[in-house]
């Protein structure tokens, strides 16, 4: 039970599912050693870097390219389609796909390196829509990748684990954004794509190489997917988290990796300079995902840091015209 509240609270922050995991005994835990973690760790890194080190300045590209705003949010709002199509199947899913989830894995890697391919080669808007598509998929296979790493921890170990992913995703976003620009204004355009799509050759590696859990049992009961359903949409609060992060995730898309970028490139702001701008964002993001991992909040007090936050939020996204 600890795990799956783990799991609806990491929910809010990535919007991976609903995941049925099993749990861990102490002697399961002793076979992974810290190069099994760090490995896995290097597949969260070129997970993420392989479809954010080109996101900073994305709309930015999409405009200069001759692509109208309309068809800039289109192509923005791709990346989230394919996650909600993706994304709670999967995670209801996770449990019957237990055999597949590394290959889901390396699958999301080998969409990332076409979908950079396609926007080295093209710029048309079709093919830019499709790349973005694929990058969503990518995404969304998220939900294998922390399924995968919380078999690597006790199940009293679980905030643990989501915490570490949680940072690793953080940091490797934060990198992305704060030299995406220095790369443009240094190299060009097409660096970053180029980037990506090395980051997911590596990835397809590191990713095929992970160490999985061996069970001796695994899964004796199961459930039709009706009463699957049925008891995901049981679950104390899931209705409310999901609505929260929807919304989280909203204001996100739509400012710091959306059109954020394209105000500031407006009024000035040179592509080098971006890096203040991303890390505004991403330093308290990585600090909160830090604390995380260190400590365990109260359950009480989630109520409270929820408001708390999305207050802030809109006051702060208030005063943005007024800047």
């Amino acid at each position: 039970m600890k795990r799956r509240n783990v799991i609806i609270l990491t929910l809010f922050l990535t919007v991976k599912g609903v995941m049925k995991i099993d749990l861990m005994t102490k002697d399961q835990t002793k076979q992974f050693s810290m190069q099994a973690h760090i490995h896995f760790n290097l597949v969260v890194f070129c997970f993420w870097f392989s479809i954010y080190i080109y996101v900073p300045l994305f709309s930015v590209y999409l405009e200069l390219i001759g692509f109208s705003y309309s068809m800039i949010g289109a192509i923005l709002g791709a990346y989230g389609i394919t996650q909600i199509i993706f994304r709670l199947p999967l995670g209801i899913l996770s449990d019957v796909l237990y055999k597949m989830r590394k290959q889901l894995l390396v699958g999301s890697f080998v969409c990332a390196f076409f979908s950079c391919l396609m926007l080295i080669y093209f710029e048309s808007f079709t093919i830019v829509l499709l790349a973005r598509l694929l990058a969503g998929i990518t995404a969304s296979m998220w939900v294998m990748a922390t399924v995968l790493y919380s078999y690597y921890f006790r199940d009293d170990q679980s905030p643990k684990a989501m915490g570490t992913m949680q940072f690793n995703m953080v940091m490797t976003q934060f990198l992305c954004m704060t030299t995406s620009g220095i790369i443009i204004y240094y190299f060009g355009w097409k660096l970053p794509f180029w980037l990506g799509a090395i980051a997911s050759v590596f990835g397809i590696y590191f990713a095929w190489k992970i160490k999985e859990v061996h069970r001796e049992v695994e899964h004796k009961q199961r459930l039709d997917m009706k009463e699957f359903i049925k008891k995901t949409n049981l679950i104390p609060g899931l209705k409310l988290v999901t609505f929260l992060s929807l919304i989280a995730h909203a204001m996100l898309f739509i400012t710091v990796f959306g059109f954020s970028p394209v105000i500031a490139h407006t009024i000035g702001v040179k592509e080098s300079q971006f890096a203040w701008l991303m890390s505004a964002f991403f330093v308290p993001h990585a600090l909160t995902s830090l604390s995380l991992m260190l400590f365990q909040i109260n359950e009480k007090y989630n109520r409270f840091i929820f408001i708390v936050s999305f207050i802030f939020s809109a006051l702060f996204l208030a005063l943005i015209p007024y800047g």
